[in-house]
């Protein structure tokens, strides 16, 4: 046992001392190559004594191993490995081969072997140029010594017998494919080695980036939650010293309160766009594809900017081309980004002359694309600056560009997102005089009817969805009666027929009996969810051969890919709660039948109740001290003082049943009907302007989830309840004192 210990131990000195674990491979080929060439050289000596070969045959193979042994103890030595690539194989392939040749049997002999095994020991050493260049020359000299060994038999040292030859052939290929199979040996052994740490790093950088991109997403959604408060709030004071028409020292803080807004609003576009980035890297960038008007888009990318244009008095103009087609199909919201991206760099780094904004088209409905440009007269950049301008974090920071606010990260999204919808993006520029930005992406062709004027003389124009449809019937899906009261009081003023069911079951029931021109659905509801209702919706149209119905979803829901899973199911949009009249018009006028639908003829509102009605200060001021902020609630009417008083009604109404259903969840411990009722309630809280009771439910909603997935948590669940219970009176008190006001 010793011995073998002896041997085993003796065997790991040497491996350790010729193939250390930082020896790359071409180092480890060669030092096996070494040793197998000297121990070869050697026996080949041998072998030629024992056979009769030349002296001379004897002497190369003394001096081919005595040059293997000096090679290996100086590259180890020296770590010089690529010099000693290079001797070998002008010392012993080109030098020593051909001589060995001659010597020992020419071509009737194992030397052949010896050849291949050469050429292939160049190509695994030497790299590029010039391993093919001393690959080349040794096929041309073992090439040109056999054709001389051929018509002059008189060089060579011929073998005395068969045997000796027959020994000589063996003896080569033999040893030729031990070196070459423990060579093709390791090379399997050390990709594989590094095939796995390759895949171990790929696996380690995927879950950084996944753990950065989840960091950045959720910081992302954090910072923006205060920034938009920040926001708001200050809106609230630039509104009212502008109705109020304070003194000069007021103005002085409308002053404070106006850079405060650009810095928020710079801030906010930083989040945002660090979001984007989280989500591009991530894979989760989604598009939203649907029908856009052409007009509508350029309409709107003018009126973002002009107030731009005026504060640094630069001219801004559109050359949009009159025969676009009126209708696309594309992610508007996407587009508008990129072209937003490019107005805003313009305008950042022109001073003087203006930006041009041109919108046109290229090819047929089959194959059009939309190509904006965006044109300035600003500093321009560099030649050598071009490669890198859309890298992520890069700007081109020259004297003329210090004092210009940007994170780096407008451009490289702008990239991404052209090539998400299948676009590019370019650049030209000449530095000092300008530069143009260029969009160009396939879009589908819905409407080709020319789109006509864009700005139709206007300075200004305002997207308005308003529209009336008295013709038109849909269904409300929802198993909260305030939040139907809602629906309602949204779409008062076009006119639509709505009907309301408070579950799936019903849903599916008022389908059979009546034909509806589309169905708003809730998503969370008790027995069939939404995306239930809307299979067995499909189904039953599919069963009687019936046209579907389209379905628009209601989600509270706003995680990273929520809507994108909406559409793919086959609804017809999807809308965050609390849904805004706006959004609720602008996805009815995509689904509903263009005859029911007579534009910009909205039927009559209350008078708007603003900050400018006298009693509005008081009242919103007496409201807050409960927890509501009136222009919160107003906001999701447009202003109209009467429906949201309505619904407000409707509220205080059904407010001692739903807090005593609430209270008897509570009592049961049933948290999952509570999870419903609480999820409920987050959403009309928010309508009603009840900002920290849709927060206290939307906390009790999680706590309800945790409970039903992990279990345990009744003490949170049961805080939670009581808390929500305390702002749900003071809501109650708050929304009374606006029901009661006179307006």
């Amino acid at each position: 046992m010793r011995i073998f210990s002896l041997a085993e131990s003796l065997c790991g000195r040497v491996k350790n001392a010729l193939f250390p674990g930082t020896l790359d491979f071409r180092a480890k080929i060669f030092t096996v190559l070494a040793v197998a060439g000297f121990l070869i050289s050697v026996s080949t000596a041998l072998i030629g004594i024992a056979n009769g070969a030349g002296a001379g045959n004897v002497t190369a193979g003394g001096i081919a191993a005595l040059l293997a042994a000096v090679l290996l103890v100086y590259s180890k030595r020296s770590g010089r490995y690529r010099l000693c690539y290079i001797i070998t194989v002008a010392g012993v392939f080109i030098g020593l081969f051909p001589f060995m040749f001659f010597s020992a049997g020419g071509y009737h002999s194992g030397m052949p072997v010896f050849f291949v095994f050469a050429v292939i020991f160049t190509i695994f050493m030497l790299e590029g140029g010039t391993a093919a260049v001393m690959a080349l020359l040794e096929l041309a000299i073992y090439t040109g010594i056999s054709v001389y060994a051929c018509y002059r038999p008189g060089a060579v040292t011929f073998f005395k017998n068969e045997e000796a030859l027959l020994a000589d052939v063996i003896f080569g290929f033999v040893t030729v494919s031990l070196a070459l199979g423990i060579t093709m040996f390791l090379q399997i052994r050390l990709y594989r080695d590094h095939q796995r740490e390759l895949e171990t790093a790929r696996e380690e950088a995927l879950r950084s980036s996944r753990v950065k991109s989840a960091f950045l997403s959720n910081m992302s959604h954090e910072i923006r939650t205060p920034i938009n408060v920040i926001l708001g709030m200050n809106e609230m004071i630039l509104r009212t010293n502008e109705w109020e028409q304070r003194d000069p020292a007021a103005n002085e803080a409308a002053h404070y309160a106006r850079a405060i807004e650009s810095a928020g609003k710079t801030l906010l576009a930083l989040v945002n766009n660090v979001l984007d980035m989280s989500r591009i890297e991530s894979g989760k960038m989604e598009l939203n594809e649907g029908p856009y008007k052409t007009a509508e888009l350029v309409r709107e990318l003018f009126v973002m900017e002009q107030e731009t244009a005026a504060r640094k008095d630069l001219a801004f103009t559109v050359e949009a081309d009159e025969n676009l087609p009126s209708e696309l199909f594309g992610d508007e919201t996407r587009i508008k980004q990129v072209a937003l991206n490019f107005l805003s760099n313009a305008f950042k780094y022109t001073e003087k002359g203006g930006v041009v904004l041109r919108v046109k088209g290229r090819g047929g409905p089959g194959n059009f694309r939309l190509c904006i440009e965006v044109e300035d007269t600003g500093i321009g950049i560099r030649e050598e600056q071009k490669p890198g301008l859309f890298g992520i974090f890069t700007r081109l920071d020259t004297e003329q560009r210090r004092n210009i606010e940007g994170s780096g990260l407008g451009l490289a999204i702008a990239k991404e997102l052209a090539g998400l919808m299948g676009g590019s993006i370019g650049v030209e520029s000449v530095w000092g005089r300008g530069s143009v930005f260029t969009l160009e992406l396939p879009q589908g062709v819905l409407n080709a009817g020319p789109a006509g004027s864009f700005l139709a003389g206007e300075t200004a124009v305002r997207r308005e969805y308003g529209f009336t449809a008295p013709d038109a019937r849909i269904l409300a899906v929802d198993d909260n009666a305030e939040n139907l009261e809602v629906l309602r009081a949204l779409l008062a003023r076009t006119g639509i027929q709505v009907d309301t069911v408070r579950g799936g079951a019903e849903c599916l029931a008022a389908v059979q009996r009546e034909t509806y021109h589309a169905v708003i659905m809730d998503y969370i509801m008790p027995g069939m969810d939404g995306i239930e209702t809307f299979r067995r919706l499909r189904e039953d149209a599919a069963r009687e051969a019936a046209p579907e119905t389209p379905v628009i979803v209601l989600t509270a829901h706003t995680a990273l890919g929520t809507a994108g899973r909406f559409l793919d199911e086959g609804f017809a949009a999807c809308l965050a709660k609390p849904v805004t009249g706006a959004g609720l018009e602008a996805a009815l006028l995509r689904i509903l039948p263009p005859g029911l639908v007579r534009r910009g003829a909205a039927l009559r509102q209350g008078e708007p109740f603003s900050p400018t009605t006298p009693a509005y200060g008081e009242l919103a001021r007496a409201m807050a001290e409960h927890g509501v902020v009136l222009e919160q609630g107003l906001r999701y009417f447009s202003g109209d003082a009467e429906q949201y008083r309505k619904t407000a009604a409707v509220f205080l109404k059904n407010y001692p049943e739903r807090k005593s259903e609430l209270q008897r969840l509570v009592e049961k411990r049933d948290w999952t009907g509570l999870w419903f009722r609480a999820h409920s309630l987050k959403s009309s809280a928010k309508t009603a302007g009840a900002r920290n009771l849709g927060e206290t439910a939307a906390r009790l909603e999680a706590y309800c989830s945790n409970s039903k997935d992990a279990g345990g948590g009744d003490a949170l669940i049961e805080g939670a309840a009581a808390l929500l219970f305390a702002e749900w009176e003071e809501m109650k008190q708050g929304l009374e004192l606006f029901v009661d006001e006179s307006l």
